[in-house]
C-alpha cells in the first residue's frame, strides 16, 4: 500500500468527535441521496467556512441546513428567500423606534441573521448590492454595524442556496467567500427514489450536541495530524490542477487543510489521509460542469482506485443511454441489451476487486460506485424485459 494510502493506526475518538460522527451518519440516513451536501454542511460548521448549495428547487437544500440546526441544542435559526426587492431589516432586523427617539439607529435583531448561529439564505445572488455588501461583514468578521459601533454576530454556518452560480462580474467577490460547493440535483437512483416516496413526514435526526460542545469539536479538528507525505500528495495534486487549467489560490489552498483535517475529524479520524484530497473537488470548481474534470484530477493522484471506478460507472451509463429506444424492433433492444449487461456485468467484477485492496475509506466510495452501477445494469435489465413484452 503507497504511504499516502496508509491510516493512522492509533486513533484516538473524543466523546465529541462520536457525537458529530453520530449526526453526520443520521443526516445521511433522514436526507435520500443527499451524503455530499449534508457531509458539507457538517465541513462549514467545522471550519466556520460558508456553504453554497446549487440546484434546482425542491431538493432539500433548505431542509437540510433546517434540521442541522436543529442538532445543536441552543443554537438559532435564521432562514430567509431574498430578491432584488428584499429590505435590509428582512435580514438584519427592523430598527427600534425606542432607540431611534434617543437618536440612536439600533436594529431588533433577535430571529434575524446577526443573532443566528445558522443561516440559510435562498436565491441568495439575487440579494441587493446593499445586503450584499452588509452580509460580506457579517460572514467574514462575525460582526454586524449598528450605531456607528460593532456587535458579534455568534454565526458558526451560512448556507447560501441558488438554482445557478452567478454570471455577473460584480458578485464575483460574493460568490468567492463560499469556500464550499455542491451541486444538489434531482434524486437520480431508482433505489433511492423509491425511498424517497415511502418516506413521510420532514426529515428528522435525534443526534445532537450543545454549542459548547461544538466549539469543542472545532478545537478538536485543528489538532488532526497531517503528515508530510500528505502534504507532499497534496502539493502534487495542486501542481496537476495548475496544469489542467483549475486556478488553486494560496489563500484557498490554506483553506484546503483546514477542510480536510475536518474530512478526516467526521470520518472519526484524528489523521488526514489520501481520501481527504477529494475534499479539493467541492471547492475548486466555479461552474458544477467543472467538478468532474476536478474530482478527476484529484483521484488520479490521490484515490486513483476510486478514480477507475469511477471511469468503469461512466462507461455503464454511456452503455444504458446508447441503447435504442422503445420504438426501436425488439431483436434491437435485447441484443443491445443482453451486450450492455455482459460488459457492465464484467465492469462490475473488476470494480468489486477495486473494492476489496482499496484503504477503508476509499473502499466505501466504492460501494457507492458499485450501487449506482448495480443501477444501470438494472435499468437495462427492465428495457429489454419491456421490449419483450411489447413483442
Amino acid at each position: 500500500m503507497p504511504i499516502w494510502a496508509e491510516r493512522s493506526s492509533q486513533m484516538t475518538t473524543s466523546p465529541v468527535q462520536k457525537k458529530v460522527v453520530t449526526i453526520r451518519g443520521e443526516l445521511r440516513r433522514a436526507f435520500v441521496d443527499r451524503g455530499s451536501a449534508s457531509d458539507g454542511l457538517l465541513l462549514g460548521m467545522l471550519t466556520g467556512e460558508n456553504v453554497i448549495l446549487v440546484g434546482p428547487p425542491g431538493t432539500a437544500k433548505s431542509a437540510l441546513a433546517r434540521v442541522l440546526c436543529s442538532a445543536i441544542t441552543g443554537a438559532r435559526f435564521f432562514g430567509t428567500l431574498v430578491g432584488k426587492t428584499t429590505a435590509p431589516e428582512d435580514i438584519f432586523g427592523p430598527v427600534d423606534l425606542g432607540e431611534l427617539k434617543a437618536g440612536r439607529y439600533v436594529r431588533r435583531v433577535e430571529r434575524y441573521l446577526p443573532a443566528a448561529h445558522v443561516a440559510h439564505v435562498d436565491e441568495v445572488f439575487r440579494a441587493s448590492s446593499a445586503i450584499l455588501d452588509a452580509t460580506l461583514t457579517v460572514i467574514n468578521e462575525h460582526k454586524f454595524a449598528d450605531d456607528g459601533g460593532e456587535r458579534d454576530v455568534p454565526l458558526r454556518l451560512l448556507v447560501g442556496t441558488s438554482n445557478s452560480v452567478p454570471e455577473d462580474g460584480e458578485l464575483a467577490a460574493f460568490y468567492d467567500r463560499f469556500s464550499l460547493r455542491f451541486y444538489v440535483g434531482r434524486v437520480g437512483r431508482r433505489a433511492d427514489r423509491a425511498r424517497l416516496v415511502a418516506m413521510t413526514g420532514e426529515p428528522q435526526i435525534s443526534a445532537s450536541i450543545t454549542l459548547d460542545e461544538l466549539d469543542q469539536a472545532i478545537a478538536e479538528v485543528q489538532h488532526v495530524k497531517v503528515p508530510d507525505a500528505w502534504l507532499d500528495r497534496f502539493l502534487d495534486v495542486w501542481e496537476s490542477l495548475g496544469r489542467a487549467g483549475f486556478d488553486l489560490s494560496e489563500r484557498k489552498a490554506r483553506r484546503v487543510i483546514k477542510l480536510a483535517r475536518a474530512r478526516a475529524y467526521l470520518s472519526g479520524r484524528d489523521e488526514v489521509a489520501s481520501d481527504d484530497l477529494a475534499i479539493l473537488a467541492d471547492v475548486v470548481w466555479h461552474t458544477p460542469e467543472q467538478r468532474a474534470e476536478v474530482l478527476r484530477v484529484v483521484l488520479e493522484a490521490g484515490s486513483p482506485l476510486y478514480a477507475k471506478a469511477l471511469e468503469a460507472s461512466d462507461v455503464a451509463s454511456k452503455l444504458v443511454a446508447s441503447l435504442p429506444g422503445q420504438s426501436a424492433k425488439m431483436i434491437e433492444i435485447t441484443t443491445a441489451g443482453a451486450r450492455a449487461r455482459q460488459e457492465i456485468d464484467r465492469m462490475l467484477e473488476d470494480v468489486k476487486a477495486l473494492e476489496a485492496k482499496a484503504p477503508a475509506e476509499e473502499a466505501e466510495r466504492i460501494a457507492e460506485v458499485l450501487a449506482a452501477m448495480g443501477d444501470a445494469r438494472d435499468s437495462v435489465v427492465r428495457s429489454v424485459e419491456h421490449a419483450i413484452r411489447r413483442g
